[in-house]
């Protein structure tokens, strides 16, 4: 690990509403904000796991309850394969070392990832290639394959807190939480699949508001941001 910053490797996990305005789905103004706020980890040397999520196209399961979620769960991962291979296109564009992986094969397009290496970025998709389980646990499953120093959940609120901050603005903010004092206060920074296997192989997970330009770097070099939970 170099000695200019705390971590080696991290696993980012992004939202599909990262990649959406109030009129697209899929906006050139949502992606080139992706792409500055990762960029510039990237030539600190960092090695990046990036997990992207579906929901600005379909949340799954959640998008039609009346239909069979096993089904859903596989709509949703394609989904993210959308984003994930407009992502993964715009950095080779920009000549980054990027590669890109899916839970869920699609077949002469992306590979399904076995845990292989990479150098740069990877780009995540697919999810876990199963159903029943969320982003969120895709995100800690990808972290721990890729021996991530630190799994940071990229957010629109500047950590963890007692209530939504945007709906309480005198809900109480949290710093540093331990695993067993986020499960006691009820906090839903994952679900509870997610967080018990990251509680299990004592993998920290950071909760940042990514949507504060520079905050990505700004934590990965060394500053306070957001909250941890370990």
């Amino acid at each position: 690990m170099g000695s200019d910053r705390p971590f080696s490797t991290v696993l980012l996990k992004i939202s599909g509403e990262a990649f959406s305005d109030k009129e697209k789905a899929i906006s050139q103004e949502g992606l080139d904000y992706i792409l500055g706020e990762i960029i510039p980890v990237y030539e600190m040397g960092v090695r990046i796991g990036v997990v992207v999520g579906g929901g600005n196209i379909i949340r799954g399961a959640k998008s039609f309850t009346s239909l069979d979620r096993e089904g859903m769960d596989y709509a949703g991962m394609i989904g993210t394969s959308i984003n994930g291979l407009i992502l993964y296109h715009s950095l080779l564009k920009r000549g980054i070392d990027v590669s890109i992986f899916s839970g869920l094969e699609v077949r002469d397009v992306i590979p399904q990832y076995r845990g292989e290496h990479f150098r740069g970025i990877a780009v995540f998709c697919g999810g876990t290639g199963r159903p029943f389980f969320t982003t969120d646990t895709a995100a800690v499953l990808r972290a721990l394959q890729i021996k991530a120093d630190i799994l940071i959940k990229a957010t629109k609120v500047d950590g963890v807190f007692s209530e939504d901050p945007e709906k309480n603005p005198d809900a109480e903010f949290f710093p540093e939480l331990s695993y067993k004092e986020a499960i006691e206060k009820g906090l839903q920074i994952m679900d509870i699949t997610a967080f018990s296997l990251a509680m299990e192989h004592k993998l920290p997970i950071s909760v940042i508001n990514f949507f504060k330009a520079g905050s990505l770097r700004r934590f990965v070099s060394g500053e306070r941001v957001g909250s941890i939970i370990k």
